[in-house]
């Protein structure tokens, strides 16, 4: 379960330092070039706290191609929410965590963005349990994207739970070249997160600690 205190409100320093010394240490020792690069990147997201928590390449392809006329979709709120309801017409956020929710919600109203739907959906499943592509019963928390018509969302962000069954679920509810965004696609091969193979990748971006990839629907 997420905390109401996330990363994404620590600076730099009490970033660094959330964890002991020692560990840090030896981390360091272990993978000197790895905890370079991990220190660079809580750089970045502590110099860009207006940014969502994606790669940086990932975030520079949005800013250029998500439109003001945009309607989206994300699983998983925090500070991609809040950019997309400063870069976009509408955003429907789905979020499982009541005080994440609520913590998201308060930042909304404190910067008056009015145009975002928060969605509290719970999990069907206890959230330690591994998640799978599909389901005997579609969880609910994947089936709000089917309140949309076909081919009506300019992008899909996902970056929430019962990722593969978001994806899968998303798939049909894109507009030709609308952007399928997925966090953290390091965890498994490109292939087994069910994007049918003629839709292009327009950005594979790779940081030190993760990986963020959009795909282009419908392309080739």
């Amino acid at each position: 379960m997420r905390h109401v205190a996330p990363y994404f409100e620590k600076g730099l320093l009490k970033r660094v330092f959330s964890q002991s010394l020692h560990r840090r240490a030896v981390e360091f020792l272990r993978q000197p070039i790895y905890s370079i690069g991990k220190l660079r990147d809580r750089w970045y997201e502590c110099a860009h706290p207006d940014c969502p928590l994606l790669t940086p390449k990932a975030n520079c392809y949005l800013a250029k191609r998500v439109s003001k006329d945009a309607l989206g979709l994300e699983w998983g709120s925090g500070r991609s929410t809040l950019w997309f309801a400063r870069n976009c017409r509408k955003l429907i956020s789905i979020e499982h965590a009541h005080d994440w929710l609520r913590f998201v919600s308060d930042r909304l109203r404190e910067g008056s963005l009015s145009n975002v739907e928060l969605r509290l959906v719970p999990l069907d499943h206890d959230e330690s349990t591994p998640t799978v592509p599909s389901y005997e019963k579609t969880p609910h928390y994947v089936t709000q994207v089917l309140d949309f018509p076909d081919e009506s969302l300019d992008f899909v962000l996902v970056d929430g739970h019962y990722r593969q069954a978001c994806v899968l679920a998303a798939l049909s509810k894109l507009k030709q070249g609308g952007l399928l965004i997925v966090d953290d696609t390091h965890w498994m091969p490109l292939r087994e997160w069910g994007v049918p193979a003629d839709w292009r990748i327009g950005l594979q971006g790779r940081s030190a600690i993760k990986e963020t990839t959009i795909w282009i629907s419908g392309s080739r």
